[in-house]
């Protein structure tokens, strides 16, 4: 089968096959995720909710790195781009970047640094509610995210240096991978060819990457992270570059994790830096150095041969 089968179908259609395909590898990688955990670990679905201990935190790693990194977003990103682009490796951005290294390294400090604003914008995004009439919606939110909470949690859980090496590839390098993948690499490109506007494919799929985590007091920063993503890749033309800065994001989150747990007395509350009355002064820092990196990224990307605007 070549590249590009179904290149020339209509850009609703094409949608509807990213949608058919993200739907069919979850469900299936799912079911063989819950039927590797029932053989191992002797839990179905029901239980696995209520389980607890290293039983539970290790089956919830498995059904996440199946049924969500493999079967959700790495299948039906590479499916996709094989069917629907002649030149899959190239428009999904598996290249070198423009500007060489040097711009994942700003990639990379950028997203380490944003931990004070992100955390702002959180903070922002809680004071934001629904009017009365969606109450009811408010409180399935609310519901849906405390619930996501306790999972995160449990996950970041660890006990020792192979625990934290397996957090690493879950939690932090497979959905840097996958999550770029499916949303810069596929739909920001199909977004771009309907929309015909860089900035706009930028955002809608920024809003959608947010949107599909569940999780509404978190949904400004989140966005705003995938459209930083996304002007990564349109600058750099590059997916390696929002990969890197992913793997950074959720990589520190690890890291600093493990380290409270391990060490004599918390270092930090990695979720409260830069929410504080006396913290302004970090978010100030943290916006000037994300500035600065981008600043770097773009303009490094840009003096380079064949630079993208």
């Amino acid at each position: 089968m070549r590249p590009g089968l179904l290149a020339d179908l209509p850009l609703y259609r094409k949608f509807l096959i990213v949608a058919f395909l993200v739907m069919l590898g979850t469900i299936t990688f799912s079911m063989v995720a819950s039927l590797i955990i029932s053989g191992i670990w002797g839990l179905n679905a029901n239980e696995l909710l209520v389980a607890e201990g290293t039983t539970h935190v290790n089956a919830m790693k498995l059904l996440v790195l199946l049924g969500t990194g493999i079967g959700a977003f790495t299948i039906p990103s590479l499916v996709g781009a094989f069917l629907l682009f002649r030149s899959p490796m190239e428009e999904l951005g598996l290249s070198r970047p423009q500007g060489g290294g040097s711009t994942v390294m700003f990639a990379v400090v950028a997203l380490v640094f944003s931990l004070p604003l992100i955390n702002f914008m959180v903070m922002l995004n809680e004071y934001m509610s629904l009017p009365d009439a969606m109450s009811g919606i408010e409180q399935w939110m609310k519901e849906a995210e405390e619930e996501m909470r306790v999972v995160t949690e449990s996950m970041l859980l660890v006990q020792s240096p192979t625990d934290l090496l397996l957090n690493l590839l879950v939690i932090a390098a497979v959905p840097a991978i996958a999550e770029e993948l499916l949303f810069r690499g596929l739909l920001q490109n199909l977004f771009c060819k309907l929309t015909n506007n860089k900035h706009a494919s930028i955002w809608i799929t920024a809003a959608l990457f947010s949107a599909i985590h569940m999780q509404f007091y978190g949904f400004l920063p989140r966005m705003v992270l995938g459209a930083a993503f996304g002007y990564m890749l349109v600058w750099s033309g590059s997916l390696w570059l929002p990969i890197a800065a992913h793997f950074a994001n959720n990589g520190f989150a690890v890291l600093v994790s493990y380290m409270n747990q391990n060490a004599a007395a918390p270092l930090f509350d990695e979720n409260e830096v830069g929410k504080g009355s006396a913290d302004i002064w970090l978010v100030l820092v943290s916006m000037a150095v994300v500035g600065f990196c981008f600043y770097q990224i773009k303009k490094r990307s840009l003096a380079s041969p064949g630079g993208a605007s």
